[in-house]
């Protein structure tokens, strides 16, 4: 029941509405298309995600496509779409982040290093790729060195992304008291984070800490505990 960090977060961010409502324009049909994916009418959004990039491409549109197509189980087609964009250049941070996490979620080991490396060549958010590589590491087996890379990570870069990475990094390796430790970093830079309080309930359920886990719970905002991953995590504590 830990809430992963990777893959979840679709990229992008709702545009402004034009002045007169039309969704004639490249604006406002990626308006409307990120309208219907975040309400989860994933083949409209994808039906108007493909008229951009046909008549428009930019990089925002094929990281949201991809997006959407791993998150409907096609995380094949979403690399193949990856693919066919970065040796045409269109390899920004969103659409090259995405497309290492397809990478090794298909186990193109060579591929997604080779994409960590070119991300890292650019100098920007580096740790991004960083977090990419303790993913990968830890995806073949070698969590012990995965955990040391992604502490070192946090030691350079030290805010809400790593830590979380790193919390849930150190839960599924069962050490639950550094993946606390994390998670309640998160808070104290953003008490009302929903991936570090989902995670914390989940790790005081399993280790039997009923008094923490209850006390949590009872300082949950009502806006955060209507969070799809609080809600699971407090419904997986009443079990």
């Amino acid at each position: 029941m830990i809430v992963l960090t990777y893959n979840k977060k679709v990229s992008g961010v709702p545009l402004e509405k034009s002045k007169t409502g039309s969704v004639n324009s490249g604006k406002d049909l990626r308006e409307k298309a990120w309208e219907h994916h975040r309400n989860g009418e994933l083949a409209k959004a994808e039906s108007l995600y493909k008229i951009l990039i046909q008549t428009n491409p930019r990089d925002i549109d094929i990281s949201n496509l991809g997006a959407l197509m791993r998150k409907t189980n096609r995380t094949s087609d979403a690399l193949e779409l990856y693919k066919y964009w970065i040796k045409r250049g269109v390899c920004t941070g969103g659409l090259l982040g995405n497309a290492i996490n397809a990478a090794i979620d298909t186990r193109e080991v060579d591929l997604a290093k080779q994409w960590i490396k070119m991300g890292k060549e650019t100098g920007n958010n580096v740790y991004k790729y960083e977090l990419a590589e303790c993913r990968l590491i830890e995806e073949s087996g070698e969590q012990d060195m995965a955990l040391m890379l992604v502490d070192k990570c946090i030691e350079k870069t030290r805010n809400i992304e790593t830590l979380l990475a790193g919390g849930v990094m150190y839960a599924k390796s069962e050490k639950n008291l550094i993946a606390l430790n994390y998670f309640k970093n998160v808070l104290e830079i953003e008490p009302k984070n929903c991936k570090a309080i989902a995670n914390m309930i989940t790790i005081y359920r399993d280790r039997g800490d009923h008094k923490d886990a209850e006390s949590l719970i009872s300082q949950i905002e009502s806006s955060v505990k209507d969070d799809e991953h609080v809600q699971a995590s407090i419904g997986y504590y009443e079990l």
